[in-house]
């Protein structure tokens, strides 16, 4: 069984600024800056949770029974194995991601060892994960940032949002 993804590493910045917030919302003060960082980062987060992509570059760790529940990974888009780790026969942590590879491409990921049948027995594995599209807010999909927007004026205007027009063709499907 695949645990759901945990962020161990939060992004460095958010795809919409509380500035570009200000603007969209046509606000004439920053009065209101820190609420619209705090409206600007969960309109972000939900934005993940909806399409199960993370959009700006952070780390994140899952955990896996078995190495057969890492063939497709349930958080995208995947940059880079960081860390695997698993509990050999004896109870002994092990690192071995430099024998496993990322399979798949663009938002279908997975995790293979690179020779069959290895490791034979393994618990508790844990593996973190590089992912988003990218450090900044530009290698966010133009969509994706239009969700954000929608949903933050949504918070603000106290009124739902209806973003699934925008993330209907990123959604991570299981």
């Amino acid at each position: 069984m695949l645990t759901a993804a945990t962020t161990i590493v939060p992004p460095a910045a958010e795809p919409i600024t509380a500035e570009r917030l200000r603007n969209f919302l046509r606000l004439d003060t920053n009065a209101l800056d820190y609420e619209l960082e705090l409206i600007a980062a969960a309109s972000r987060e939900d934005v993940e949770a909806t399409t199960g992509l993370r959009l700006i570059t952070q780390t994140v760790r899952i955990q896996a029974d078995d190495f057969t529940d890492l063939e497709r990974l349930d958080v995208a888009p995947v940059q880079s194995i960081a860390a695997l780790t698993f509990r050999n026969a004896s109870g002994v942590d092990q690192d071995i991601a430099s024998l496993v590879e990322l399979t798949g491409a663009g938002l279908s990921r997975g995790i293979a060892t690179r020779s069959a049948g290895w490791p034979p027995s393994a618990s508790r594995i844990a593996v973190n994960l590089v992912v988003g599209f990218g450090a900044s807010a530009a290698d966010v999909p133009a969509n994706l940032r239009h969700a954000i927007f929608a949903i933050a004026r949504g918070r603000f205007e106290n009124k739902p949002a209806d973003i699934e027009p925008l993330v209907v063709n990123y959604r991570l499907v299981a």
